[in-house]
Formats: structure tokens, C-alpha cells, sequence
């Protein structure tokens, strides 16, 4: 499957980006938030926001706001976010943790750097186990 995407100064043609675009699901934010100037700062620790969906942008589905994200596979993924001012100094209580979820996030693996599968799925390193077992 061939797939295009912005060039990177470190790209290897036999290895998967780490990068990846995935919708982000934030249950239950009001829908004045549903704006990219907002949720840009607020996912920012997730990854890059690109876009949100139709439902989203128009304001037609209340429940759940919807955000199309890169993020990098090999970085820890937060399910929640601080929405508020700095919870250090929020005096009055105004801000609140929001829960986000994740959809169909691809596996990846780090041993042969390639997507599909999970390092302990690797047929790759299954067999270079095996040869370092047989010497």
C-alpha cells in the first residue's frame, strides 16, 4: 500500500512513519469549545490537531467532539486534559479534567519499525531471537 505524506528530513523508505493521523473523541465537552483555536492548545500535549469532523464543525452532534490528530506511536498517549487555567493556580476551581479517547490506533512496532503489528507480534525479531539462541 503506498500513502502520502509531507517529507521529513529523516524518512527511510523501508521504515513506517511514526506519525500517524487518528480521530481523537472528547465525550461530553460543551460545544462552544468545538472550535480548532480551543482544542489546538488543549491537545497539544496529544499531538498536532489537523481538523475536526463535519458533526463537529457544524455543531449537529452535542454528545462528543471530534478531532482529527498526529500523533507520534512511540510517545505515551494522555486520556485525560486539563481544561482551565494552569491547575497550579486555578483559585477558583473553574477548570476540570476532560477525558479523551482514541480511535483505531494503528500497531506499530519498534523492533522492525514497520505498521501492522506490535514488537511481540514481530516475525522479524522472532527470527533474529532464534538465530541468537542457535549460536
Amino acid at each position: 500500500m503506498m500513502k502520502l505524506e509531507a517529507w521529513n528530513p529523516l524518512f527511510k523508505p523501508n521504515e513506517d512513519s511514526l506519525m500517524v493521523p487518528i480521530w481523537i473523541v472528547i465525550p461530553e465537552l460543551p460545544w462552544h469549545f468545538y472550535f480548532m483555536e480551543i482544542l489546538t492548545p488543549l491537545l497539544s500535549h496529544v499531538g498536532k490537531a489537523l481538523f475536526l469532523d463535519l458533526a463537529s464543525f457544524q455543531k449537529t452532534r452535542r454528545s462528543v467532539v471530534k478531532v482529527k490528530m498526529q500523533i507520534n506511536l512511540t510517545k505515551d498517549r494522555p486520556h485525560h486534559v486539563w481544561l482551565g487555567y494552569d491547575e497550579n493556580y486555578d483559585e477558583n476551581g473553574d477548570g476540570q479534567w476532560i477525558e479523551i479517547q482514541y480511535e483505531s490506533i494503528p500497531n506499530y512496532c519498534s523492533y522492525c519499525r514497520l505498521l501492522g503489528h506490535n514488537t511481540h507480534a514481530c516475525s522479524e525479531k522472532a527470527k533474529h531471537e532464534d538465530m541468537q539462541k542457535r549460536k
